[in-house]
């Protein structure tokens, strides 16, 4: 049986409650979603995750540029390859 495609986030948490399975979710959904069906688990022993900003190389637009600078203003330039440029 495969997992069932999941376009959203209250899509997931519905499922979750329906009892179709489990998730591994951001620890920021729980801050932005709930659900009277759903409870949310630390799960404190997996090593951290890095969420990186991707934008097309040739997007030169005044909002991606804006969004980039808040980001690396926000958390520091992590330095990955392929950020220059955003």
């Amino acid at each position: 049986m495969s997992a069932p495609a999941i376009a959203s986030v209250e899509e997931m948490l519905e499922l979750v409650a329906a009892g179709t399975g489990v998730a591994i979710t951001a620890a920021s959904v729980p801050v932005y979603y709930s659900h009277p069906g759903v409870r949310f688990v630390t799960v404190s022993d997996l090593t951290p995750n890095r969420v990186l900003m991707c934008a097309r190389k040739t997007d030169r637009s005044a909002s991606v540029a804006a969004f980039a600078s808040m980001v690396e203003a926000m958390v520091g330039h992590g330095g990955e390859a392929g950020t220059e440029g955003l």
